[in-house]
């Protein structure tokens, strides 16, 4: 029985002191190049990644292939189709034991290149899911996966929007993108 209480009463004393995972999660801003696509017509997407305070995200192609890779995939749509994903250049993140990583910093945004379907008309939804593995400079977490929509009018060619942002995606040089094998689950 003193030993119960005992324990116990260690556990009540230590219990405030185990550390909670701080919040990984990242906020997910969809953006388009443009109001509006024509039907089979392209359209330049991107979503902008804010990783909270203090955290950085492996890359794309983490130095490390222990460490989880940042991925971008889409939901089956025949509606509209990614054909390329531009991940914007990773930055060196030396650890004090002298490694170096190739990580994305706080902020970063992702290009999508899509293609409206042939037949498409209306509000279309291109669905897809980032999946990232968060760090600070001690540690890394869990990997996490946020999901992410664009709707999109199809119907006339739209009016173009946010030029400045777009021109720095180097699209043409990206990656192809995947196509998950079913619709993501609700």
């Amino acid at each position: 029985m003193r030993l119960t209480l005992a324990a116990l009463a260690l556990l009540a004393v230590a219990a405030p002191t185990f550390a909670q995972a701080p919040n990984v999660t990242a906020t997910l801003t969809p953006i388009a190049a443009s109001t509006a696509v024509a039907p089979g017509g392209v359209i330049d997407l991107a979503v902008r990644v804010s990783l909270p305070a203090s955290l950085h995200a492996q890359s794309n192609k983490p130095k490390d292939d222990s460490l989880i890779p940042t991925t971008l995939t889409f939901a089956p749509s025949d509606a509209i189709g990614p054909s390329e994903v531009v991940f914007q250049p990773a930055h060196d993140f030396k650890l004090d034991t002298g490694d170096t990583l190739l990580v994305f910093e706080k902020d970063f945004t992702i290009g999508v290149r899509a293609k409206a379907g042939a037949a498409a008309m209306g509000a279309v939804t291109l669905e897809a899911r980032l999946r990232y593995q968060p760090c600070d400079n001690l540690m890394c977490y869990r990997p996490v996966t946020v999901p992410v929509r664009w709707t999109i009018p199809v119907g006339t060619a739209g009016v173009a929007m946010l030029a400045d942002e777009f021109k720095a995606i180097p699209f043409g040089k990206g990656e192809p993108a995947v196509i998950a094998k079913a619709p993501f689950a609700a």
